[in-house]
């Protein structure tokens, strides 16, 4: 009696390896008389306790690959009326695609500055992982040699402004690649006034702004001087106060003029100030005209 040999096929100390959408068969057998039965078990707890797989008490078991059963552990146990024997345990391992979890974003930058991208995916095996880059929008992308790990990082310079980056991940079963992202740079805005004592301008010259910002302006003139009108790719070059698109670095200047005699000098009315002003103006002009004629008679 008792139970004589037994061998397990795909199990011992080996692991057997599917995909995802695949089946794998462990086959185990023993010698005995009586003959011995047979139940499978199950350990999800890395080997710590099995517990018996209802029905499985034939010498095949199928086991259809899902993610739960990922790192699952089977075993056979022989049993007769002399004794039990156990098989050692197969490692069953569900092989799946790379899947990005992590997409890169966009970076603005200015030249000098480091630019730090990142991307990380799932997959089983654990996925390789390639970046590689776009230049300027053109052609296609091409790797770049040694960044191979989750992280791309480098100095920006002035000629890497509009490239683009991804990252591809590769496993046995298959390839994902992440979104692409867009290296941009925050661009200068010099404003000036002319001449320089006619007035100011703000914001002030020297703002870093991203690509496509909105900035208004305001040109206020010096007593002495009145606005004239500005230069550059402003929205208004007749308003002294309007706005500019910043798509690259760019200069825009407030022009200021001397002030016509005396007009620095006279406030701003509204119509009925200027009215009541001509009318008292007039008044005047006719005392000071009958004060001449008296002298004169």
């Amino acid at each position: 009696g008792g139970i004589g040999s037994f061998d397990i096929v795909n199990g011992g100390s080996g692991a057997a390896w599917v995909f995802a959408t695949n089946q794998e068969s462990f086959t185990a057998g023993a010698s005995g008389a009586p003959t011995p039965t047979v139940q499978w078990q199950v350990s999800t707890n890395g080997g710590a306790t099995f517990t018996d797989i209802p029905g499985a008490t034939s010498g095949g078991l199928a086991v259809t690959a899902a993610a739960g059963a990922n790192g699952n552990q089977y075993r056979a146990v022989f049993t007769n009326g002399s004794g039990t024997q156990t098989s050692n345990a197969a490692t069953f391992t569900v092989n799946t695609p790379p899947a990005v979890t992590t997409q890169p974003g966009n970076q603005v930058l200015t030249a000098g500055q480091t630019a730090v991208f990142t991307a990380a995916a799932s997959g089983q095996p654990a996925p390789s992982i390639q970046w590689q880059v776009r230049t300027q929008g053109l052609g296609p992308y091409v790797d770049i040699a040694g960044a191979t790990s989750s992280t791309l990082t480098f100095t920006a310079t002035a000629g890497m402004f509009g490239n683009s980056y991804q990252a591809v991940f590769t496993n046995g079963c298959g390839t994902a690649t992440s979104a692409a992202a867009l290296l941009g740079t925050q661009v200068a805005l010099t404003t000036a006034a002319s001449p320089s004592s006619g007035g100011t301008v703000s914001p002030g010259s020297g703002g870093l702004y991203d690509p496509g910002t909105v900035v208004s302006l305001l040109a206020t003139p010096n007593p002495g001087f009145v606005f004239a009108g500005w230069t550059g790719p402003v929205a208004s070059s007749t308003s002294a106060s309007t706005t500019v698109t910043v798509n690259g670095p760019m200069t825009v200047t407030a022009i200021f003029a001397p002030a016509p005699a005396g007009a620095a000098s006279i406030p701003t009315l509204s119509s009925g100030g200027f009215l009541l002003l001509t009318l008292l103006l007039a008044v005047a002009g006719s005392v000071a005209l009958g004060f001449r004629k008296g002298i004169g008679s």
